[in-house]
């Protein structure tokens, strides 16, 4: 039997589909630093079957201001450090001392150069073994910087560690960098405690802090913004799919309805051309215009979306059950009905028509549609000889249709002989009672 339980599972079942399709993407796409991804566009390319979806370029293209200056931002601190360079020079410092000063700061500059430029902002799923390198880097950073703070001179604040901390705070992930940050602040601030005293050595403790806590803030946004660009282009690719499914589901009901006219009214041209050839080719002509009309409708469906009516699929079913010798009875109650649920017993009564057709055998179809106060029922039975219990890819369309406005498709044999479908549909839709409350 199909029932509202088992719609409700294929529905779930195509979603579940779609989240197990973009997690095995996802899994597959290489790790690409935030600063490295394009921006603004969605390349949906998987089948070769899309263009280039637009997605907000104005507001990611702001999003990729800070990443993309960032390289000039790191550097532009460099020229700081000539004011120690300056103090030391001043001192007419021994070859030796200032040999070994060079040495030291140009490790110093290339550990802080490998660790803010080489893919900065790293997510937080950041592998453990590239946040124990990059932490070990950090270290190195700041026993470079305290072993600058000798050879500097006695007095010198041991600011410029503050690079320390910049680096700590882009190149570790944030739960990460704020440990590092604190450790460099807190040897920063005992080596200057011990050298100058905490009148001079709060000052600068300060200031590594407070920069270092910016550089994390910085850090984080980027991640955030990086991961708000990945849900963005997830939520483009699922919508897409989810288009391809209506797209498929709708070709199905309008190319099964009238190839099934077609194949009906071929055969029976077939059988009428010895004894009665104007029959038949009346039959052709009828061939031709339904051949025509589904022309006409899967150029509607691509061009935009077509939403038959109540009536003219009424209408239509009866033509194609006469044509076929079976007994049409429609009974009608009920008065307009909104759009939406116009559209969707259209969709029903195609679909059952084109079973009855197709696979009954009936000699009778009854289709009935009755309206009372709350909800609207559509019923399409024949005396046939039954059907399989399982619902195909046309009563699985039928099934998410029904659903998406709170209803449900009951299909299966009848008591004795034939086959019933029923489609019950709330007047009043569940998302029409939200809006109200």
């Amino acid at each position: 039997m199909w029932d509202e339980e088992s719609a409700g599972y294929a529905g779930e079942r195509h979603r579940r589909l779609l989240r197990e399709a973009a997690a095995r993407r996802r899994a597959a796409r290489p790790h690409r630093p935030y600063t490295d991804r394009a921006a603004g566009r969605c390349r949906m390319a998987e089948n070769g079957a899309m263009d280039d979806l637009d997605t907000d370029t104005r507001g990611t293209a702001r999003g990729d201001l800070f990443p993309r200056l960032w390289p000039l931002v790191a550097v532009a601190w460099l020229p700081l450090l000539a004011v120690p360079l300056a103090a030391l020079l001043r001192e007419h410092p021994s070859p030796t001392r200032l040999l070994a000063t060079t040495i030291l700061l140009g490790c110093f500059v290339a550990l802080y150069l490998l660790l803010v430029l080489r893919r900065p902002f790293p997510a937080p799923t950041l592998a453990a073994a590239e946040v124990r390198w990059r932490l070990l880097l950090v270290v190195a950073l700041t026993a470079a910087g305290l072993a600058l703070y000798p050879l500097f001179g006695a007095g010198m604040p041991l600011w410029y560690l503050v690079y320390g901390t910049i680096a700590a705070g882009v190149a570790l992930p944030p739960r990460t960098a704020g440990g590092a940050v604190a450790l460099v602040t807190a040897l920063a601030t005992g080596a200057s405690v011990a050298a100058n005293g905490w009148l001079k050595a709060l000052p600068p403790a300060m200031g590594l802090a407070a920069i270092g806590g910016s550089a994390i803030a910085a850090g984080r946004l980027v991640v955030a913004l990086g991961e708000l660009r990945a849900a963005r282009e997830e939520l483009a690719r699922l919508a897409v799919a989810e288009e391809r499914l209506r797209f498929a589901r709708d070709l199905h009901d309008l190319l099964g309805h009238s190839l099934s006219l077609i194949t009906l009214k071929s055969e029976l041209a077939r059988e009428l051309v010895p004894s009665a050839p104007q029959r038949a080719i009346a039959e052709l002509r009828d061939v031709e215009a339904a051949a025509r009309a589904a022309l006409r409708e899967v150029r509607t469906t691509v061009t935009g979306y077509r939403q038959p009516t109540l009536a003219e699929e009424l209408a239509g079913a009866r033509a194609m059950l006469t044509s076929a010798g079976i007994a049409a009875r429609i009974r009608q109650d009920g008065g307009a009905l909104p759009a939406a649920l116009d559209a969707t017993l259209a969709w029903a009564v195609r679909e059952g028509v084109t079973n009855v057709i197709r696979h009954s055998g009936a000699r009778c179809c009854v289709i009935r549609l009755a309206q009372a106060e709350e909800a609207i029922t559509l019923e399409v039975a024949d005396d046939g000889r039954g059907g399989a219990t399982g619902g195909g890819n046309g009563l699985l369309g039928l099934a998410e249709r029904v659903a998406a406005h709170g209803g449900a498709v009951v299909a299966g044999p009848c008591a004795g002989t034939g086959f019933r479908l029923r489609v019950n549909l709330p007047l009043d839709p569940p998302a029409g009672r939200e809006a109200r409350r």
